[in-house]
């Protein structure tokens, strides 16, 4: 454990002990607050029930009024009361305006990613999301952005350059010129270069076996499309031998 894991359990702790002696002298204040700390938290945790979120902001406003209000409590008899309610009240008002300014980010899930990887542009995985989004709103200026700066963060990282190589794939086969001789050299100018970055992420460490086949996949429908049959075919073994 690390130290900050240490003080963290120890505040944990610290208020189930609290709550608990609460409930005993039944002294309704402190039980309260540390049923805010603590019963919040135990919901969010996925571990009554499987809710699908991870650890987010909105998870701490309950608790952070509970912490406030055992602060309170704890000084009520201390001539340090009406300055600690004072600090609460403007420490409460502001982190309640900054609530209120975020939650129009919590509109819907595509809001909230997109605002997140703003604030927090060095996660990967939200990279990953902005990415996706971009890409289902027809972005692909904003989907190549985010998959390249994935990939300028962990370079050795395979998912974006598979993602890369699925969006040239698609632009192959919806983005070229209706007719001529400029179609066929387009498409194959594309396909090439999905199967470069394909080439690129099998060299990186895969550790999804997800990614692993859709590697393969990919890489063979590309092979097939250059004619390059037994060399899709061995992809296409691969992908049954490691899967039998």
């Amino acid at each position: 454990f690390g130290l900050v894991a240490v003080c963290y359990l120890a505040l944990w702790l610290g208020v189930l002990t609290l709550g608990i002696r609460a409930a005993v002298r039944r002294s309704p204040t402190p039980f309260l607050a540390a049923a805010a700390v603590i019963g919040f938290g135990i919901i969010t945790s996925n571990i009554p029930q499987v809710i699908g979120s991870i650890h987010a902001d909105r998870f701490t406003y309950i608790p952070s009024l509970g912490l406030a209000w055992l602060a309170l409590w704890c000084l009520q008899s201390s001539r340090l009361f009406v300055i600690a309610a004072l600090g609460v009240g403007l420490w409460s008002a502001t982190n309640g305006a900054l609530g209120h300014q975020r939650s129009h980010d919590y509109k819907d899930t595509d809001t909230l990613f997109l605002a997140d990887v703003a604030h927090h542009p060095d996660a990967l995985n939200l990279q990953l999301q902005a990415a996706a989004i971009k890409q289902k709103r027809g972005d692909l200026k904003g989907w190549r952005a985010h998959l390249e700066e994935a990939l300028r963060l962990r370079p050795q990282w395979a998912r974006p350059l598979i993602e890369l190589a699925a969006g040239k794939t698609l632009l192959a086969r919806e983005g070229a010129p209706p007719e001529g001789p400029e179609r066929s050299r387009f498409i194959l100018s594309e396909l090439q270069a999905a199967e470069t970055l394909l080439r690129r992420a099998a060299q990186c460490k895969i550790r999804s076996t997800d990614d692993n086949k859709r590697l393969s996949l990919n890489l063979g429908a590309i092979l097939i499309q250059v004619g390059r049959t037994h060399e899709a075919e061995q992809c296409f073994t691969a992908i049954l031998a490691a899967h039998s």
